[in-house]
């Protein structure tokens, strides 16, 4: 099997002959640690002109692109990774200020009324309108050397509760604000319909869906909630996506993974280690869902290798074997992982 058939054959729950590795997200700074070569694009640069806050980004030849994605592949190619991924994110309505680092991360949101929601989204180019030049060398690149491509988007729960702010989202369902958070998901949900409608076109071996709705007690808004507010436009969306999908959320998502399965994803990621029992909830679900991840971002952080290895074999042994079971980060290849740790996940090490 190549490592795409052993993807897409894990995500349909088969048994593949080795347990694939697939990372959401991937820091370029440990990528040139671990190639030895510089990247100037990040992981998933899709070849817009601006990024999902709406800030202009520098223009890319198509030339320099495809260099830039053939050292990604090299990459995985020496590392055991097995699928690569394109970022095509809905608009973030946030503010965003540079750290002490001289990185940059979201502050306050920006939707106050839906006056400004209307302001705000009158600014953003919708997915009928992108380049998708790209994506299409993406795709056959990926693809020629054997690996998955996959593109990865947002859907309406995170991304809405990022520009409202987050207390104030999760209190606006039980006060008149909730007009405001109506207006938000509708706004989202057609955005996603449309979003998915264009990617699927461009045929990914999956696509990954990125929406936190939990911390490490549960889910950010309560059950109930969640399957009167968020439940139907989830299922209007899903309907577009029209190829294997995962499902990302961090934290325990135990008390609405009913609802979420019944989306009919292929898979849910990360498992996240330090709130959800991987095995038990192979056991209860495994039947339904695929599984993605569960290798503590804290362990491939301050970790030493041979914790890894132990870490890793024994999902390997145990999950691997009943199939349906791919592995990757409790979140992803961040910035602050040991590089030496990011390696032990590949199949050379396992």
């Amino acid at each position: 099997m190549s490592p795409r058939q052993q993807v897409l054959c894990a995500l349909n729950r088969g048994v593949p002959d080795r347990v694939p590795w697939i990372e959401i997200e991937f820091n370029k700074g440990i990528a040139a640690k671990l190639l030895d070569e510089n990247f100037s694009l990040p992981y998933g640069y899709n070849g817009q002109k601006v990024d999902e806050h709406n800030n202009p980004l520098p223009e890319v030849s198509l030339e320099t692109f495809k260099e830039e994605l053939n050292k990604w592949i090299r990459l995985s190619k020496k590392i055991g990774l097995d699928a690569l991924g394109m970022f095509f994110w809905s608009p973030v309505f946030a503010k965003v200020k540079e750290t002490s680092a001289g990185e940059t991360m979201e502050a306050n949101g920006l939707i106050e009324s839906i006056d400004e929601l209307k302001e705000l989204t009158g600014k953003v180019t919708y997915p009928e309108d992108r380049n998708y030049d790209y994506a299409k060398i993406f795709i056959e690149e990926v693809h020629k050397s054997g690996l998955a491509a996959f593109f990865t988007s947002s859907l309406i729960l995170d991304i809405g509760m990022r520009g409202i702010g987050f207390e104030k989202f999760c209190l606006s369902f039980y006060d008149e604000n909730i007009k405001l958070v109506e207006e938000v998901l509708d706004w989202y949900s057609e955005y996603a319909v449309r979003n998915f409608r264009q990617l699927t076109k461009m045929n990914p071996d999956f696509i990954w869906v990125a929406e936190d709705v939990a911390y490490g007690n549960g889910p950010f808004i309560s059950p109930e909630q969640l399957s009167r507010h968020v439940m139907p436009r989830y299922q209007r969306i899903v309907k577009e996506i029209t190829c294997p999908w995962i499902f990302h959320s961090d934290g325990n998502l135990l008390p609405i993974m009913e609802d979420l399965i019944s989306l009919g994803m292929n898979a849910i990621h990360p498992v996240q280690p330090d709130c959800m029992d991987i095995f038990e909830v192979k056991k209860k679900y495994g039947h339904k869902v695929a599984l993605v991840g569960n290798v503590s971002v804290d362990l491939l952080s301050r970790g030493a290798k041979k914790e890894i290895k132990r870490n890793v074999d024994n999902l390997i042994s145990v999950l691997g074997k009943e199939g349906g079971y791919l592995l990757s980060s409790g979140n992803c290849i961040t910035d602050y992982l040991k590089p030496e740790n990011v390696v032990m996940l590949g199949r050379e090490n396992r």
